[in-house]
């Protein structure tokens, strides 16, 4: 826009001037100093059209700089919004924990206490044995509402053991997809069973028979098992999660070994040593990985997970000590690469100062050849000038 603006006015100048041709034969003064005037109002004119443009170039750069730190902060607002959601996230996460814990607990302590009422409400009615009086009866139909009472309460404990367990596999960070949604699926199965007995449960009153209280405690205790089954399962499945991601995260620590083993080589030190540690870092990761890989594959394939258990307990043991050795090896590796890196600095260190010293007594040879030549040629003019001396006496 500026440079159209800039030739429109090149363009009415010329006109202008061919349009006053004639007059110019007549008056040359005149027109010498029009024309002069003319040209200067152009070149002022172009020199503003220039400046403009410089000053927009001028204003461009602060405003790309403007831009550029505006997408930094606004980068960093994002990067500190979803910081700061990701501790929302699990603050809830450990309040829900916490109030499934703190249920649990509640549950637990009342289940207790029902228990031991329930103990003393049949020692009373041991007592009454033989004894078919209305007292006793009574005694006896109180122990049976107890005995009912104490199950619901069990059903209670059972319940708040699934929601906990629950909510362990669905915040679980270690556990995959397929783990997490065949763990939350056996959990759906177990809390429709407990459902189905807590009815039955709910089903007694005190003028149930004894069977069919026998038959519903039966059928609590089955269910009751087949939980604490699965509670052990679940927490095995979360310790070889756990345990995995630690062993992954170690063998990420490889590629850091090597990076500083690198760099310091570039550098010119030596490196030996720090390479034997990583050797020997690698080697007892790779067993790590095996005796891991061996009790997880155990452990899926084996039919009684109690017995697969207490075996992946042996092993996880074994690779805790691993786990152990390798964090010693870490600590060396570290002291070394340490040692070795200000080992460097001094060198640095040295060498500079030694060029320093080299510079200094080449000044001082520099200042002193200066010095040596300045007496040189004092003494060869003080030669001449006695020279001239002697000549101009003769």
């Amino acid at each position: 826009m500026a440079l159209l603006k800039k030739c429109a006015s090149l363009a009415v100048l010329v006109i202008f001037m061919l349009s006053i041709v004639p007059l110019a034969l007549a008056e040359e003064a005149a027109t010498e100093e029009t024309t002069s005037e003319d040209t200067s109002a152009t070149d002022v004119e172009e020199t503003d059209v220039e400046d403009k443009e410089v000053d927009k170039e001028k204003d461009a750069q602060p405003r790309k700089v403007r831009e550029a730190q505006k997408k930094i902060a606004n980068a960093r607002n994002r990067i500190a919004g979803a910081q700061q959601e990701v501790k929302r996230d699990m603050k809830e996460v450990q309040e829900r924990l916490r109030e499934v814990r703190e249920k649990y607990q509640e549950v637990r302590a009342a289940h207790r206490e029902n228990k031991d009422k329930l103990l003393e409400m049949n020692r009373v009615v041991k007592a009454c044995k033989g004894d078919d009086s209305e007292d006793c009866e009574a005694k006896r139909k109180e122990l049976r509402a107890g005995v009912i009472r104490h199950l619901s309460k069990t059903t209670d404990v059972i319940e708040r053991s699934l929601e906990r367990l629950t909510e362990r596999v669905e915040t679980s960070e270690v556990l995959t997809d397929e783990e997490r949604s065949d763990a939350l699926a056996r959990l759906d199965n177990l809390t429709a069973d407990l459902t189905a007995t807590r009815e039955k449960v709910d089903g007694l009153t005190k003028n149930s028979t004894v069977e069919e209280i026998r038959t519903v405690i039966k059928e609590v205790k089955e269910t009751w098992k087949e939980i604490r089954k699965e509670e052990r399962r679940i927490v095995a499945l979360l310790a070889h999660a756990k345990l995995g991601e630690v062993v992954e995260k170690h063998e990420g620590l490889v590629q850091s070994m090597q990076a500083r083993i690198d760099n310091l080589a570039k550098q010119g030190a030596d490196t030996t040593e720090l390479e034997t540690i990583k050797a020997e870092f690698e080697t007892l990761l790779a067993k790590i990985r095996e005796d891991y890989n061996t009790a997880k594959e155990e452990w899926q394939a084996a039919e009684d997970k109690k017995a697969a258990l207490d075996a992946w307990k042996d092993v996880q043991q074994n690779v805790r000590d691993g786990m152990k050795e390798a964090r010693e090896l870490l600590r060396d590796f570290t002291r070394k690469f340490v040692e070795l890196k200000q080992g460097l600095a001094e060198e640095k260190k040295d060498a500079k100062e030694a060029e320093e010293e080299e510079d200094e007594e080449e000044s001082e040879n520099e200042t002193s050849d200066s010095e040596n030549e300045t007496e040189e040629n004092e003494t060869e003019e003080n030669e001449s000038d006695s020279e001239e001396n002697t000549t101009s006496e003769e």
